[in-house]
């Protein structure tokens, strides 16, 4: 009995209406390299193989009168880059790499990866590491660490500058954060014209995240007792990464300190699937009880479906900040 032969690697079906070509195809090449296939017959039978019924149909048709079988494989790979490459435009992608900014989220390392992605199209060629690392610092959230980078001489190269900025990172890391919280901060309000939320976390250090939107949902009522909830225990696992939410509203100006406030609301911090924090506030024990309820009917169903019929374009909207973006 002849042994079964045993292949290097796994290819998963080619569909075009989910993957994408200029990774497929050098994952294929790749895969008769690994396994020493030179056979092109049967390098053209794996490829037809892995295709799904929608990639497969578009290729007979592109191969019409010729059926897929007769042509050779390379005459198949030159149809389907033709026909399945992503076309793109150098400029469009520079300007996704230009206006690209440090998410508060990205270590040093995940920002220069994220670069490194999105110049893929850009064809900077010889000037991507110049590119790269002009990118990479100006791209910086303004601090300490852009700061330390902006000191640097024009010579420095992307490493180094990934380099300084790691370690610069990790020195913060040790250092006293602007929030020392003890606890769950608080959500502040205090009535009059203007409404304003704070993230309080002692006498000397608050947040303030402006509301005017709010002013006119109080109720005019002098006898309203103003409540200050005490501060929920915060979990220390969470600490780091509320204390990071904190100062990422306070650089985007969304808060800003307050010394004092008479309404206190519990903060909520909710863990999103991305790892990151939202800050909420437990709104139902103090204000809501003395708000002014604008009782609007909810349309129906049957109604709206009805008003969307015909329609052929919809927007799909993601408050990926909710409570800050509503106020």
């Amino acid at each position: 009995m002849s042994e079964e032969k045993s292949f290097v690697g796994h290819l998963r079906e080619f569909d075009v209406k989910i993957n994408d070509w200029s990774i497929f195809k050098p994952r294929l090449l790749n895969y008769f390299t690994a396994n020493n296939i030179d056979d092109p017959v049967r390098k053209r039978a794996i490829l037809l193989n892995l295709l799904s019924e929608d990639s497969y149909r578009s290729i007979f048709n592109l191969c019409l009168p010729t059926a897929p079988e007769r042509k050779t494989f390379e005459e198949l790979i030159t149809l389907f880059s033709d026909h399945f490459g992503t076309q793109t435009s150098v400029f469009a992608e520079r300007e996704k790499i230009y206006s690209a900014k440090k998410l508060s989220s990205e270590t040093a390392n995940d920002w220069a990866a994220r670069l490194r992605n999105l110049a893929a199209y850009c064809e900077f060629d010889e000037e991507l590491n110049i590119a790269l690392r002009d990118r990479f610092i100006v791209g910086y959230n303004k601090g300490p660490v852009m700061d330390r980078l902006f000191e640097e001489r024009k010579q420095i190269s992307l490493a180094e500058a990934i380099r300084i900025a790691s370690s610069k990172e990790a020195a913060r890391g040790k250092e006293a954060t602007p929030f020392s919280l003890k606890g769950e901060p608080l959500f502040h309000f205090r009535k009059g014209s203007k409404c304003a939320a704070s993230a309080k976390t002692s006498p000397s250090t608050s947040q303030e995240i402006s509301a005017n939107k709010m002013s006119s949902l109080w109720q005019k009522q002098s006898s309203v007792i103003k409540l200050s909830i005490p501060a929920r225990p915060l979990p220390f696992a969470m600490k780091s990464k509320v204390e990071d939410e904190l100062n990422r509203l306070l650089e985007m100006g969304v808060i800003s300190p307050v010394e004092y406030s008479e309404w206190g609301i519990p903060e909520v911090p909710v863990l999103k699937p991305d790892g990151s924090i939202r800050i909420c506030g437990d709104f139902e024990v103090t204000v809501n009880p003395h708000l002014e309820v604008d009782k609007y009917p909810l349309p129906r169903t049957d109604d709206l479906f009805a008003s969307l019929a015909g329609g052929e374009e919809y927007t799909k909207l993601d408050l990926s900040n909710a409570f800050n973006q509503v106020l």
